[in-house]
C-alpha cells in the first residue's frame, strides 16, 4: 500500500521525469564526456546555455525577440546540440579520438559555436 500511495504521490507532483530543460550536466564537460552523453543531457545542457545567452542579452535581436519562454529557446538549444554532435564527432579508432578531443572543452566550443551560427549579437 505505501509503494502505490508513493508512486502516485510521485505522478501527482511530478516527480515521475524531468522536463527537456532539466538535469544538463556537461557544462564543463569535454568532447569527450559529450561523445558519451546522452541526448537528454546534451539538450538539458544546451538549454542552460541558451537560456544563459538570452538572459545576458547576447542573443541577435531577431532570436532574442522570438523568446517568451523556455520553450521557444529549445530550437537554439538543439541548433547548440547538433553543431557540438557534428563538432565532436567520435573518431573510429580510440586513440585518434582520445588525442583528437581529449583537451576539447563543450563551454569553449558552444561559445564558438554561437558565434558561427549566427546566434549572437
Amino acid at each position: 500500500m505505501k509503494k502505490v500511495v508513493m508512486l502516485v504521490l510521485m505522478v501527482v507532483i511530478g516527480c515521475g521525469g524531468k522536463k527537456w530543460y532539466e538535469g544538463g550536466t556537461l557544462h564543463k564537460a569535454t568532447a569527450i564526456e559529450w561523445q558519451n552523453a546522452t541526448i537528454e543531457n546534451k539538450l538539458a545542457t544546451c538549454a542552460d546555455f541558451a537560456a544563459t545567452m538570452y538572459q545576458k542579452k547576447l542573443l541577435k535581436e531577431e532570436l532574442s525577440s522570438k523568446v517568451n519562454g523556455v520553450d521557444s529557446i529549445r530550437p537554439i538549444a538543439q541548433a547548440l546540440v547538433e553543431f557540438l554532435d557534428a563538432t565532436f564527432k567520435k573518431e573510429e579508432d580510440p586513440v585518434k579520438n582520445d588525442q583528437r578531443f581529449a583537451n576539447s572543452k563543450v563551454d569553449e566550443t558552444v561559445a564558438i559555436g554561437a558565434t558561427l551560427m549566427g546566434i549572437l549579437k
